[in-house]
């Protein structure tokens, strides 16, 4: 699995390739084509706002899931 992750405060986001997480109980893996971020995503990678689960975030929330 392939996602890019803000790792540090004020720089680029860094790729990371990972496993896939397992899905749990009522869980479900989904298979994300693509995420857009927003200003307040902006925001946290500049350090302004604090959302206290440290450095490695993976930013945004729109994301486009493939129709099947």
């Amino acid at each position: 699995m392939r996602s890019y992750k803000l790792t540090q405060f004020g720089t680029p986001l860094s790729e990371v390739i990972e496993s896939p997480p397992a899905p749990k109980e009522a869980q479900v893996l989904l298979r994300v084509s693509a995420c857009g971020v927003c200003h307040s995503d902006l925001h946290i990678a500049d350090g302004y706002l604090d959302l206290g689960q440290g450095q490695k975030l993976d930013l945004g929330h729109a994301v486009k899931l493939p129709r099947i």
